[in-house]
């Protein structure tokens, strides 16, 4: 009989710490209102690595998030569209690159803000653009036999 109170007493533990989790997830995540953003939009060569809620940071600062990405059928590059928090204007000659998160994978956008006087329009686009260039893409360069 006590073996089962003791089972009952961790498994009410484990449900405890798991709603404690859950909760903190949800109440300290960050989020964007959606009337509080704009969208812009960049066109890559290549936006291998980054998908549909990825981070967009400048200066190391989340300030919006990947919203969609299509292939523009003119260019044949990825379109790659934004959702940015209205606080953070972008100058309209800024630079974007597909980033690393870290060693483990996982990648965002960056921008590097210009100098320009004027800000990217919403509805813009950024063309100024670098996707993600590998380790191993750069040593199929250096030793292909072409």
């Amino acid at each position: 009989m006590s073996e089962n109170v003791t089972e009952a007493a961790i498994g009410f533990l484990v449900l405890l710490v798991a709603g404690a989790f859950l909760y903190y997830l949800l109440e300290f995540r960050q989020t964007t209102d959606v009337g509080d953003t704009y969208e812009v939009s960049a066109l890559f060569l290549s936006a291998e690595g980054i998908s549909v809620g990825s981070e967009v940071r400048m200066a190391g600062i989340k300030v919006g998030d990947v919203a969609t990405m299509e292939m523009d059928m003119d260019t044949y590059r990825a379109r790659v569209m934004m959702n940015i928090d209205n606080q953070y204007p972008i100058p309209d000659d800024s630079f974007v690159t597909v980033a690393p998160e870290s060693l483990l994978g996982g990648y965002f956008l960056n921008i590097a803000p210009g100098g320009s006087l004027f800000d990217v329009e919403p509805g813009g686009v950024l063309d100024n653009t670098q996707g993600y260039v590998s380790l191993l893409s750069i040593l199929s360069l250096a030793f292909s036999s072409d």
